[in-house]
Order: C-alpha cells, then sequence, then structure tokens
C-alpha cells in the first residue's frame, strides 16, 4: 500500500512538473526582440532589420505585412538584414515581423512609410519629382477633393515644405508657420519680412531654414518654432535656400544666392563655410549635383543670365556660361536618356539643357515666350508602369506646358497643352501626374505621359507651387490659407 502510494505522488509530481513546463513559453519567444534602423521611410528604401532572442543556426522568415522579404539564418539565436520596403506600400504604418522555422519564436517592429519634401522642387537637384508617391496615380488624381484648409494669416507664395508629417509654410506677413496634420497651427516664427521657401532637414522633428528679403537666414526647430540660429547674408534672399547633406548624420550645408550676387554657404551651427561673388542678383535656387571624377559642385544661375558651377566644398567658381537673357526658370538637373544635365530657362524664351561636366550647351528649345517656374524632370510613367527614362516639363508665361524626350540628343516635344493663365510657380511630378498652377488661380492636373487633362480645381485662389507627398498635393492661396486635397 506505502508503495503505491510513493508511487501515486511521484507521478502527481511528474504531472504537475509537465503542466508548469507546458505554461511557461521557451526562453527565446519570451525575450525576442526585433530593432528597425531606420524605422521610417520612403518606399523602396531599406531598413536593417536585426533580431535576438531565436533559436541558434535556425532560418528566420522576415515579412513585411505578411510579404517575405529576406530569410537569414542566426548566429548565436541572432540576425541582421537589410530589407528594401516594398514600392506599393502606402503611407502609414506597416508590421516587420520575424518568426523562427525550428522554434516558431516570432517578434515583430512597426515601420512607418512616409515621404518628404523637404525643399523647393523635392530634391537637392530640383527635380520636382518625388518618385514614391504611390497613391495619387492618374486614375486617383481625377478625383481629388479637398481634405482641409488652415488659415495662415496673409497670401502664401511661397511653396510649402513637407517633414516627419508636418508643413511648413511661409506668407507675406512675414511669418514660416509649421501646420499639424490636422490642420492645427503648431507654432508661428517671425522672419520679420516676406520668407524664401524653406529647406528642412530630415531628421527627427526637422530643421527648418528659412530666407527673407531683408537679407536674413534661420534655422528653425520644426517640433517647437524656437529659433536655432539667425545670421545677415548681405542682400536680401529671394531664391529658396538649398540644403546639403554633410559626411556625418549631424552635419549639413545650407547654400543661398544673394541679391547682392553673392553665393553663401553655412554649416549646421550657422558658421560662414564661403562667400563667393557672382556676376548678378541670384532669384533661383542653387542645385547640388555630384559629377563623376570632379566631385559635388553646386549649380547657379543669375538674374543677368550667366550660370555658374562652384565647388561644394570651397565655393571657388568652376566654369560659367553666358544665355540668352536672365535666368527665369530653374536651374534643375537630371538625365533625359542622353548624358546628365542642367536645365534652366530664360526670359528669352529658351530652354537650355547644359552638360554637367562643362556647362556646354547641349541642346535648346525656343518657346517663343519667357521660360518661368522650375522645370520638372522624371519618369512620367505611375509606379509599376515606369520606364526608366526621365521627361522634362517645363512651362512659359503664354500659358504653355510642354513635355520633352531627348531623341538622339536633341528635344523631342511629347506634348504641348494651354495651362488657361499664365504659370504661378513650378509644377511638381509624381505617380504619372504634372500638377500646375495658375495665375488664375486653378490647380490643374495632367497625365505625364498623354497631356490629357486629369483634374481642375475650381478658382482656390492657389498660388506658388503645389507639392506632393503622402497621397496630399500641398499648396497656399492668395487668400492665405494652405490647402491639402486628396483621393
Amino acid at each position: 500500500m506505502r508503495g503505491w502510494l510513493f508511487r501515486r505522488r511521484i507521478l502527481l509530481a511528474w504531472g504537475v512538473a509537465l503542466l508548469a513546463a507546458a505554461a511557461i513559453p521557451p526562453a527565446s519567444a519570451a525575450t525576442a526582440r526585433l530593432t528597425l534602423r531606420p524605422n521610417t521611410g520612403p518606399p523602396t528604401s531599406s531598413t536593417t532589420v536585426s533580431g535576438s532572442g531565436f533559436a541558434s543556426g535556425e532560418a528566420v522568415t522576415v515579412t513585411f505585412d505578411g510579404t517575405t522579404l529576406a530569410s537569414p539564418t542566426t548566429s548565436g539565436g541572432k540576425f541582421s538584414v537589410s530589407v528594401q520596403v516594398p514600392a506599393t506600400s502606402p503611407p502609414g504604418a506597416h508590421t516587420i515581423m520575424a518568426q523562427g522555422a525550428s522554434s516558431g519564436t516570432t517578434a515583430q517592429a512597426t515601420f512607418t512609410v512616409r515621404t518628404d519634401w523637404i525643399q523647393f522642387h523635392f530634391n537637392g537637384v530640383r527635380s520636382g519629382f518625388n518618385p514614391f508617391e504611390n497613391v495619387l496615380d492618374p486614375g486617383k488624381a481625377a478625383g481629388i477633393t479637398e481634405r482641409r484648409r488652415t488659415p495662415v494669416g496673409t497670401s502664401v507664395l511661397a511653396s510649402p515644405v513637407y517633414c516627419a508629417g508636418r508643413i511648413f509654410v511661409g506668407s507675406t506677413d512675414g511669418s514660416l508657420r509649421g501646420v499639424n496634420a490636422d490642420g492645427t497651427v503648431a507654432w508661428t516664427y517671425s522672419v520679420g519680412s516676406a520668407p524664401t521657401t524653406a529647406a528642412a532637414v530630415p531628421s527627427g522633428a526637422c530643421t527648418v531654414m528659412v530666407g527673407g528679403a531683408d537679407g536674413s537666414l534661420a534655422a528653425v526647430d520644426g517640433g517647437t518654432g524656437a529659433q536655432v540660429w539667425r545670421t545677415t547674408v548681405g542682400g536680401a534672399v529671394l531664391a529658396p535656400p538649398l540644403y546639403a547633406p554633410g559626411g556625418k548624420a549631424s552635419s549639413f550645408k545650407v547654400v543661398v544666392g544673394t541679391q547682392a550676387a553673392q553665393v553663401r554657404a553655412y554649416n549646421e551651427t550657422g558658421g560662414q563655410l564661403f562667400n563667393t561673388p557672382v556676376g548678378g542678383p541670384i532669384s533661383q535656387g542653387p542645385v547640388l549635383v555630384g559629377i563623376p571624377h570632379q566631385g559635388a559642385q553646386f549649380i547657379v544661375a543669375t538674374d543677368t543670365g550667366v550660370v555658374y558651377a562652384l565647388d561644394a566644398t570651397t565655393g571657388k567658381v568652376l566654369r560659367s556660361v553666358v544665355l540668352d537673357g536672365a535666368v527665369t526658370a530653374g536651374p534643375a538637373a537630371g538625365d533625359l536618356g542622353g548624358g546628365a544635365a542642367v536645365f534652366v530657362g530664360t526670359s528669352a524664351g529658351t530652354v537650355y539643357s547644359l552638360s554637367q561636366t562643362d556647362l556646354g550647351i547641349r541642346w535648346t528649345f525656343g518657346a517663343g515666350s519667357q521660360i518661368v517656374g522650375t522645370p520638372s524632370i522624371g519618369d512620367p510613367g505611375p509606379v509599376g508602369s515606369r520606364t526608366g527614362i526621365a521627361r522634362l516639363f517645363a512651362e512659359s508665361a503664354d500659358g504653355t506646358v510642354r513635355a520633352f524626350d531627348e531623341v538622339s540628343g536633341n528635344p523631342a516635344l511629347a506634348w504641348a497643352t494651354a495651362l488657361g493663365a499664365a504659370p504661378a510657380g513650378a509644377t511638381a511630378l509624381a505617380d504619372g501626374v504634372l500638377y500646375a498652377t495658375g495665375t488664375d488661380g486653378v490647380l490643374r492636373a495632367y497625365d505625364a505621359t498623354s497631356g490629357l487633362v486629369l483634374f481642375t480645381s475650381t478658382s482656390m485662389s492657389a498660388s506658388g507651387s503645389a507639392i506632393v507627398a503622402d497621397g496630399q498635393v500641398i499648396t497656399g492661396t492668395t487668400a492665405g490659407d494652405v490647402v491639402v486635397l486628396g483621393g
């Protein structure tokens, strides 16, 4: 009897132990972690996925919203792999998950898809082309409607910029404002005079640089609106500043052209790096290009019709070319398939393609009317239907929008259409759609491949240059509003 009781107690103890073991998850499941660096970026960007707490030597499946992106093998329960965000991923939060093949261990982290439009005409080459937009294709753009409207004082003539989900815009009352995603004004900073289009540093809450007609250049905290630094540049700043990233994550340059015929560069703390005199006032934003065997250079155009190339480190003038009139559009840089070029338009109605290497004239096109607004350069097709060959879009003062391809080293007119009024700013290109604003206050959208009109707004007092990011078209108005439209 005693032996039977002893055996029963042993069996009960084993049962309790087995139940307890089943209730406790494996150590790897309890401690598995996943980190993403970075955890925010546009479609097609890369992020490094690092995992720990998995079984040693097991295969791990890494997925993005359920789509497999990679299958690394762990070493000591850890792995690290770079993956690319799918091109069709819409703006917002997405789940990256890792699952061990043998242990079943899982861990996940959130990646936020977001595309910033950080400076005038999108980027450092002033292409005006957002290659990451994947919401407002030609079909969706035809049905865009106003989502919200935020009063920001007086007329908004400068182009908005968009960084970290917030809109930054200047108005003629001499203020720069940060506008939240819900349309509320987060802060107001006094520039003291009519501000330029801003340039934002895409890090954290974004540092925003803005020039003023009073000859000032300021850096403002994008989160709070507090002034980081402010300096005087010796002449009115009418052209948008250029943000140029530095060699380190926290370093950058901001380059401005002034009405005093100077090109000035400053570092992230406001220290002047160079001051280069040129042969005339500068009313168009500088461009940054990288030239093989020559390095980085700034391209600057003047109101006297001269285009300069400057060494990006020293500011030394490397070369220049004289055109047939004041530069009234551009510069913008890109490649239409025939070689890297700089595109500008003049008061004489000429569109120029200049070689980035030596500023030699590659070709010209006579439009018969002054070229206005910085040209847009990019693939005219929507996401999923692109050829990889860019197209040039230019506007003239007579209200004509033209699209150019390059064939055998010469311009080939793809289409031309009447805007209905003189252009009020530069065009914007995204997901197969070209957006243009007229002086009649109407925003229009065109199929970038065919030139077909997709959308015409009512007279919403639209002004300046619209931008397109995260499925939104953002524009200012002469009535003093920031308007956001979407599908």
